[in-house]
């Protein structure tokens, strides 16, 4: 199996939030400026109807313009408020989990696992069942030997294996 990592970007996200934010305000507030500081005024459009009326569009649409670059503002902040935001969860989450893990492999390195204390339990009782089992079956066939007439196996052996005590 190959290590794998994974990554994201919570210092790229910080950075972007923050120096992006700071270039468009800039771009925004550059822009807004310099039309607020153009000059011009409704009077400054004549007096013919064609001209003043080219002009009350041109002052409506400053207006809606210069509106939707507060609004933008707004937007453009909230937008890194947020990318700030979820750069710090996922950093939050991160260091949760990484402390989980750890917390699972010292229990694991220390034998608190109850799996493993249960598996040792049951090897261990199995391995005995087994060895009495085995001690039985051997004492009951000496005992029929012996009835039968022969000598059978020493009367005691360690584990079934023949050797005496």
């Amino acid at each position: 199996m190959t290590e794998t990592s994974a990554s994201y970007p919570a210092e790229y996200m910080r950075q972007l939030a923050g120096d992006k934010q700071k270039q468009w305000d800039k771009i925004s507030q550059e822009g807004k400026q310099a039309l607020q500081q153009n000059g011009l005024g409704l009077g400054d459009f004549g007096d013919l109807n064609m001209f003043k009326s080219f002009g009350e569009r041109y002052m409506a649409a400053r207006e809606l313009y210069l509106g939707a670059l507060g609004a933008a503002k707004n937007d453009i902040d909230a937008i890194a408020e947020g990318i700030k935001q979820s750069a710090q969860t996922m950093t939050d989450h991160d260091v949760e989990a990484g402390a989980a893990f750890l917390a699972l492999q010292r229990r694991w390195e220390n034998g608190g696992m109850q799996s493993e204390a249960n598996q040792t339990t049951d090897n261990g009782q199995h391995q005995q069942r087994r060895t009495t089992e085995a001690d039985a079956k051997s004492n009951a066939a000496d005992a029929r030997a012996q009835e039968a007439g022969g000598q059978g196996l020493p009367a005691t052996t360690q584990g079934g294996t023949g050797t005496t005590a």
